[in-house]
């Protein structure tokens, strides 16, 4: 019954009113691979799809694998994945069962910082942490007080 909701909606534009304007730009008069290249989303349960955890920050297998250590130790998460002997290789269950709630989401922050995303959606339960951006560009994720620590 969503689907049919969903769609309807969809297909009688006459309803909507108002738009989303990004960065001087009506979204509606883009496409949606344009979107969701400059947007992301954290929620507060992420979850994983089963395959390698490779993908999961880099999905179109864009990035190097120095660029995805790099930001794995950016957001702390590093030391678990070179615990396994696949590496970035290693297993994701279903839904990221093997991993916890947090280790999810920072996976999530990890493909954050490594697409370099101008629009970030979080929850509530990302607050304990700051996004440090530099050129309107994500270039941190951690604890306020490990941040400033950095910066001094």
């Amino acid at each position: 019954m969503n689907t049919n909701i969903t769609t309807s909606v969809a297909l009688d534009r006459s309803s909507i009113k108002g738009k989303i304007v990004l960065d001087n730009i009506d979204i509606s008069r883009i496409t949606v691979r344009q979107l969701r290249s400059n947007l992301d989303v954290i929620p507060q349960q992420p979850v994983l799809f089963s395959g390698a955890l490779r993908y999961h920050p880099d999905s179109f297998n864009y990035y190097s694998d120095e660029q995805l250590w790099t930001v794995l130790e950016a957001v702390q998460i590093k030391p678990i994945i070179a615990k396994s002997s696949n590496n970035l290789l290693s297993s994701v269950f279903q839904w990221g069962a093997n991993f916890s709630s947090g280790q999810r989401q920072l996976t999530c922050v990890a493909r954050v910082i490594l697409t370099e995303c101008r629009i970030l959606l979080t929850d509530v339960a990302t607050n304990d942490h700051l996004l440090l951006l530099n050129d309107e560009l994500v270039v941190d994720y951690d604890s306020s007080s490990k941040i400033r620590s950095r910066l001094q």
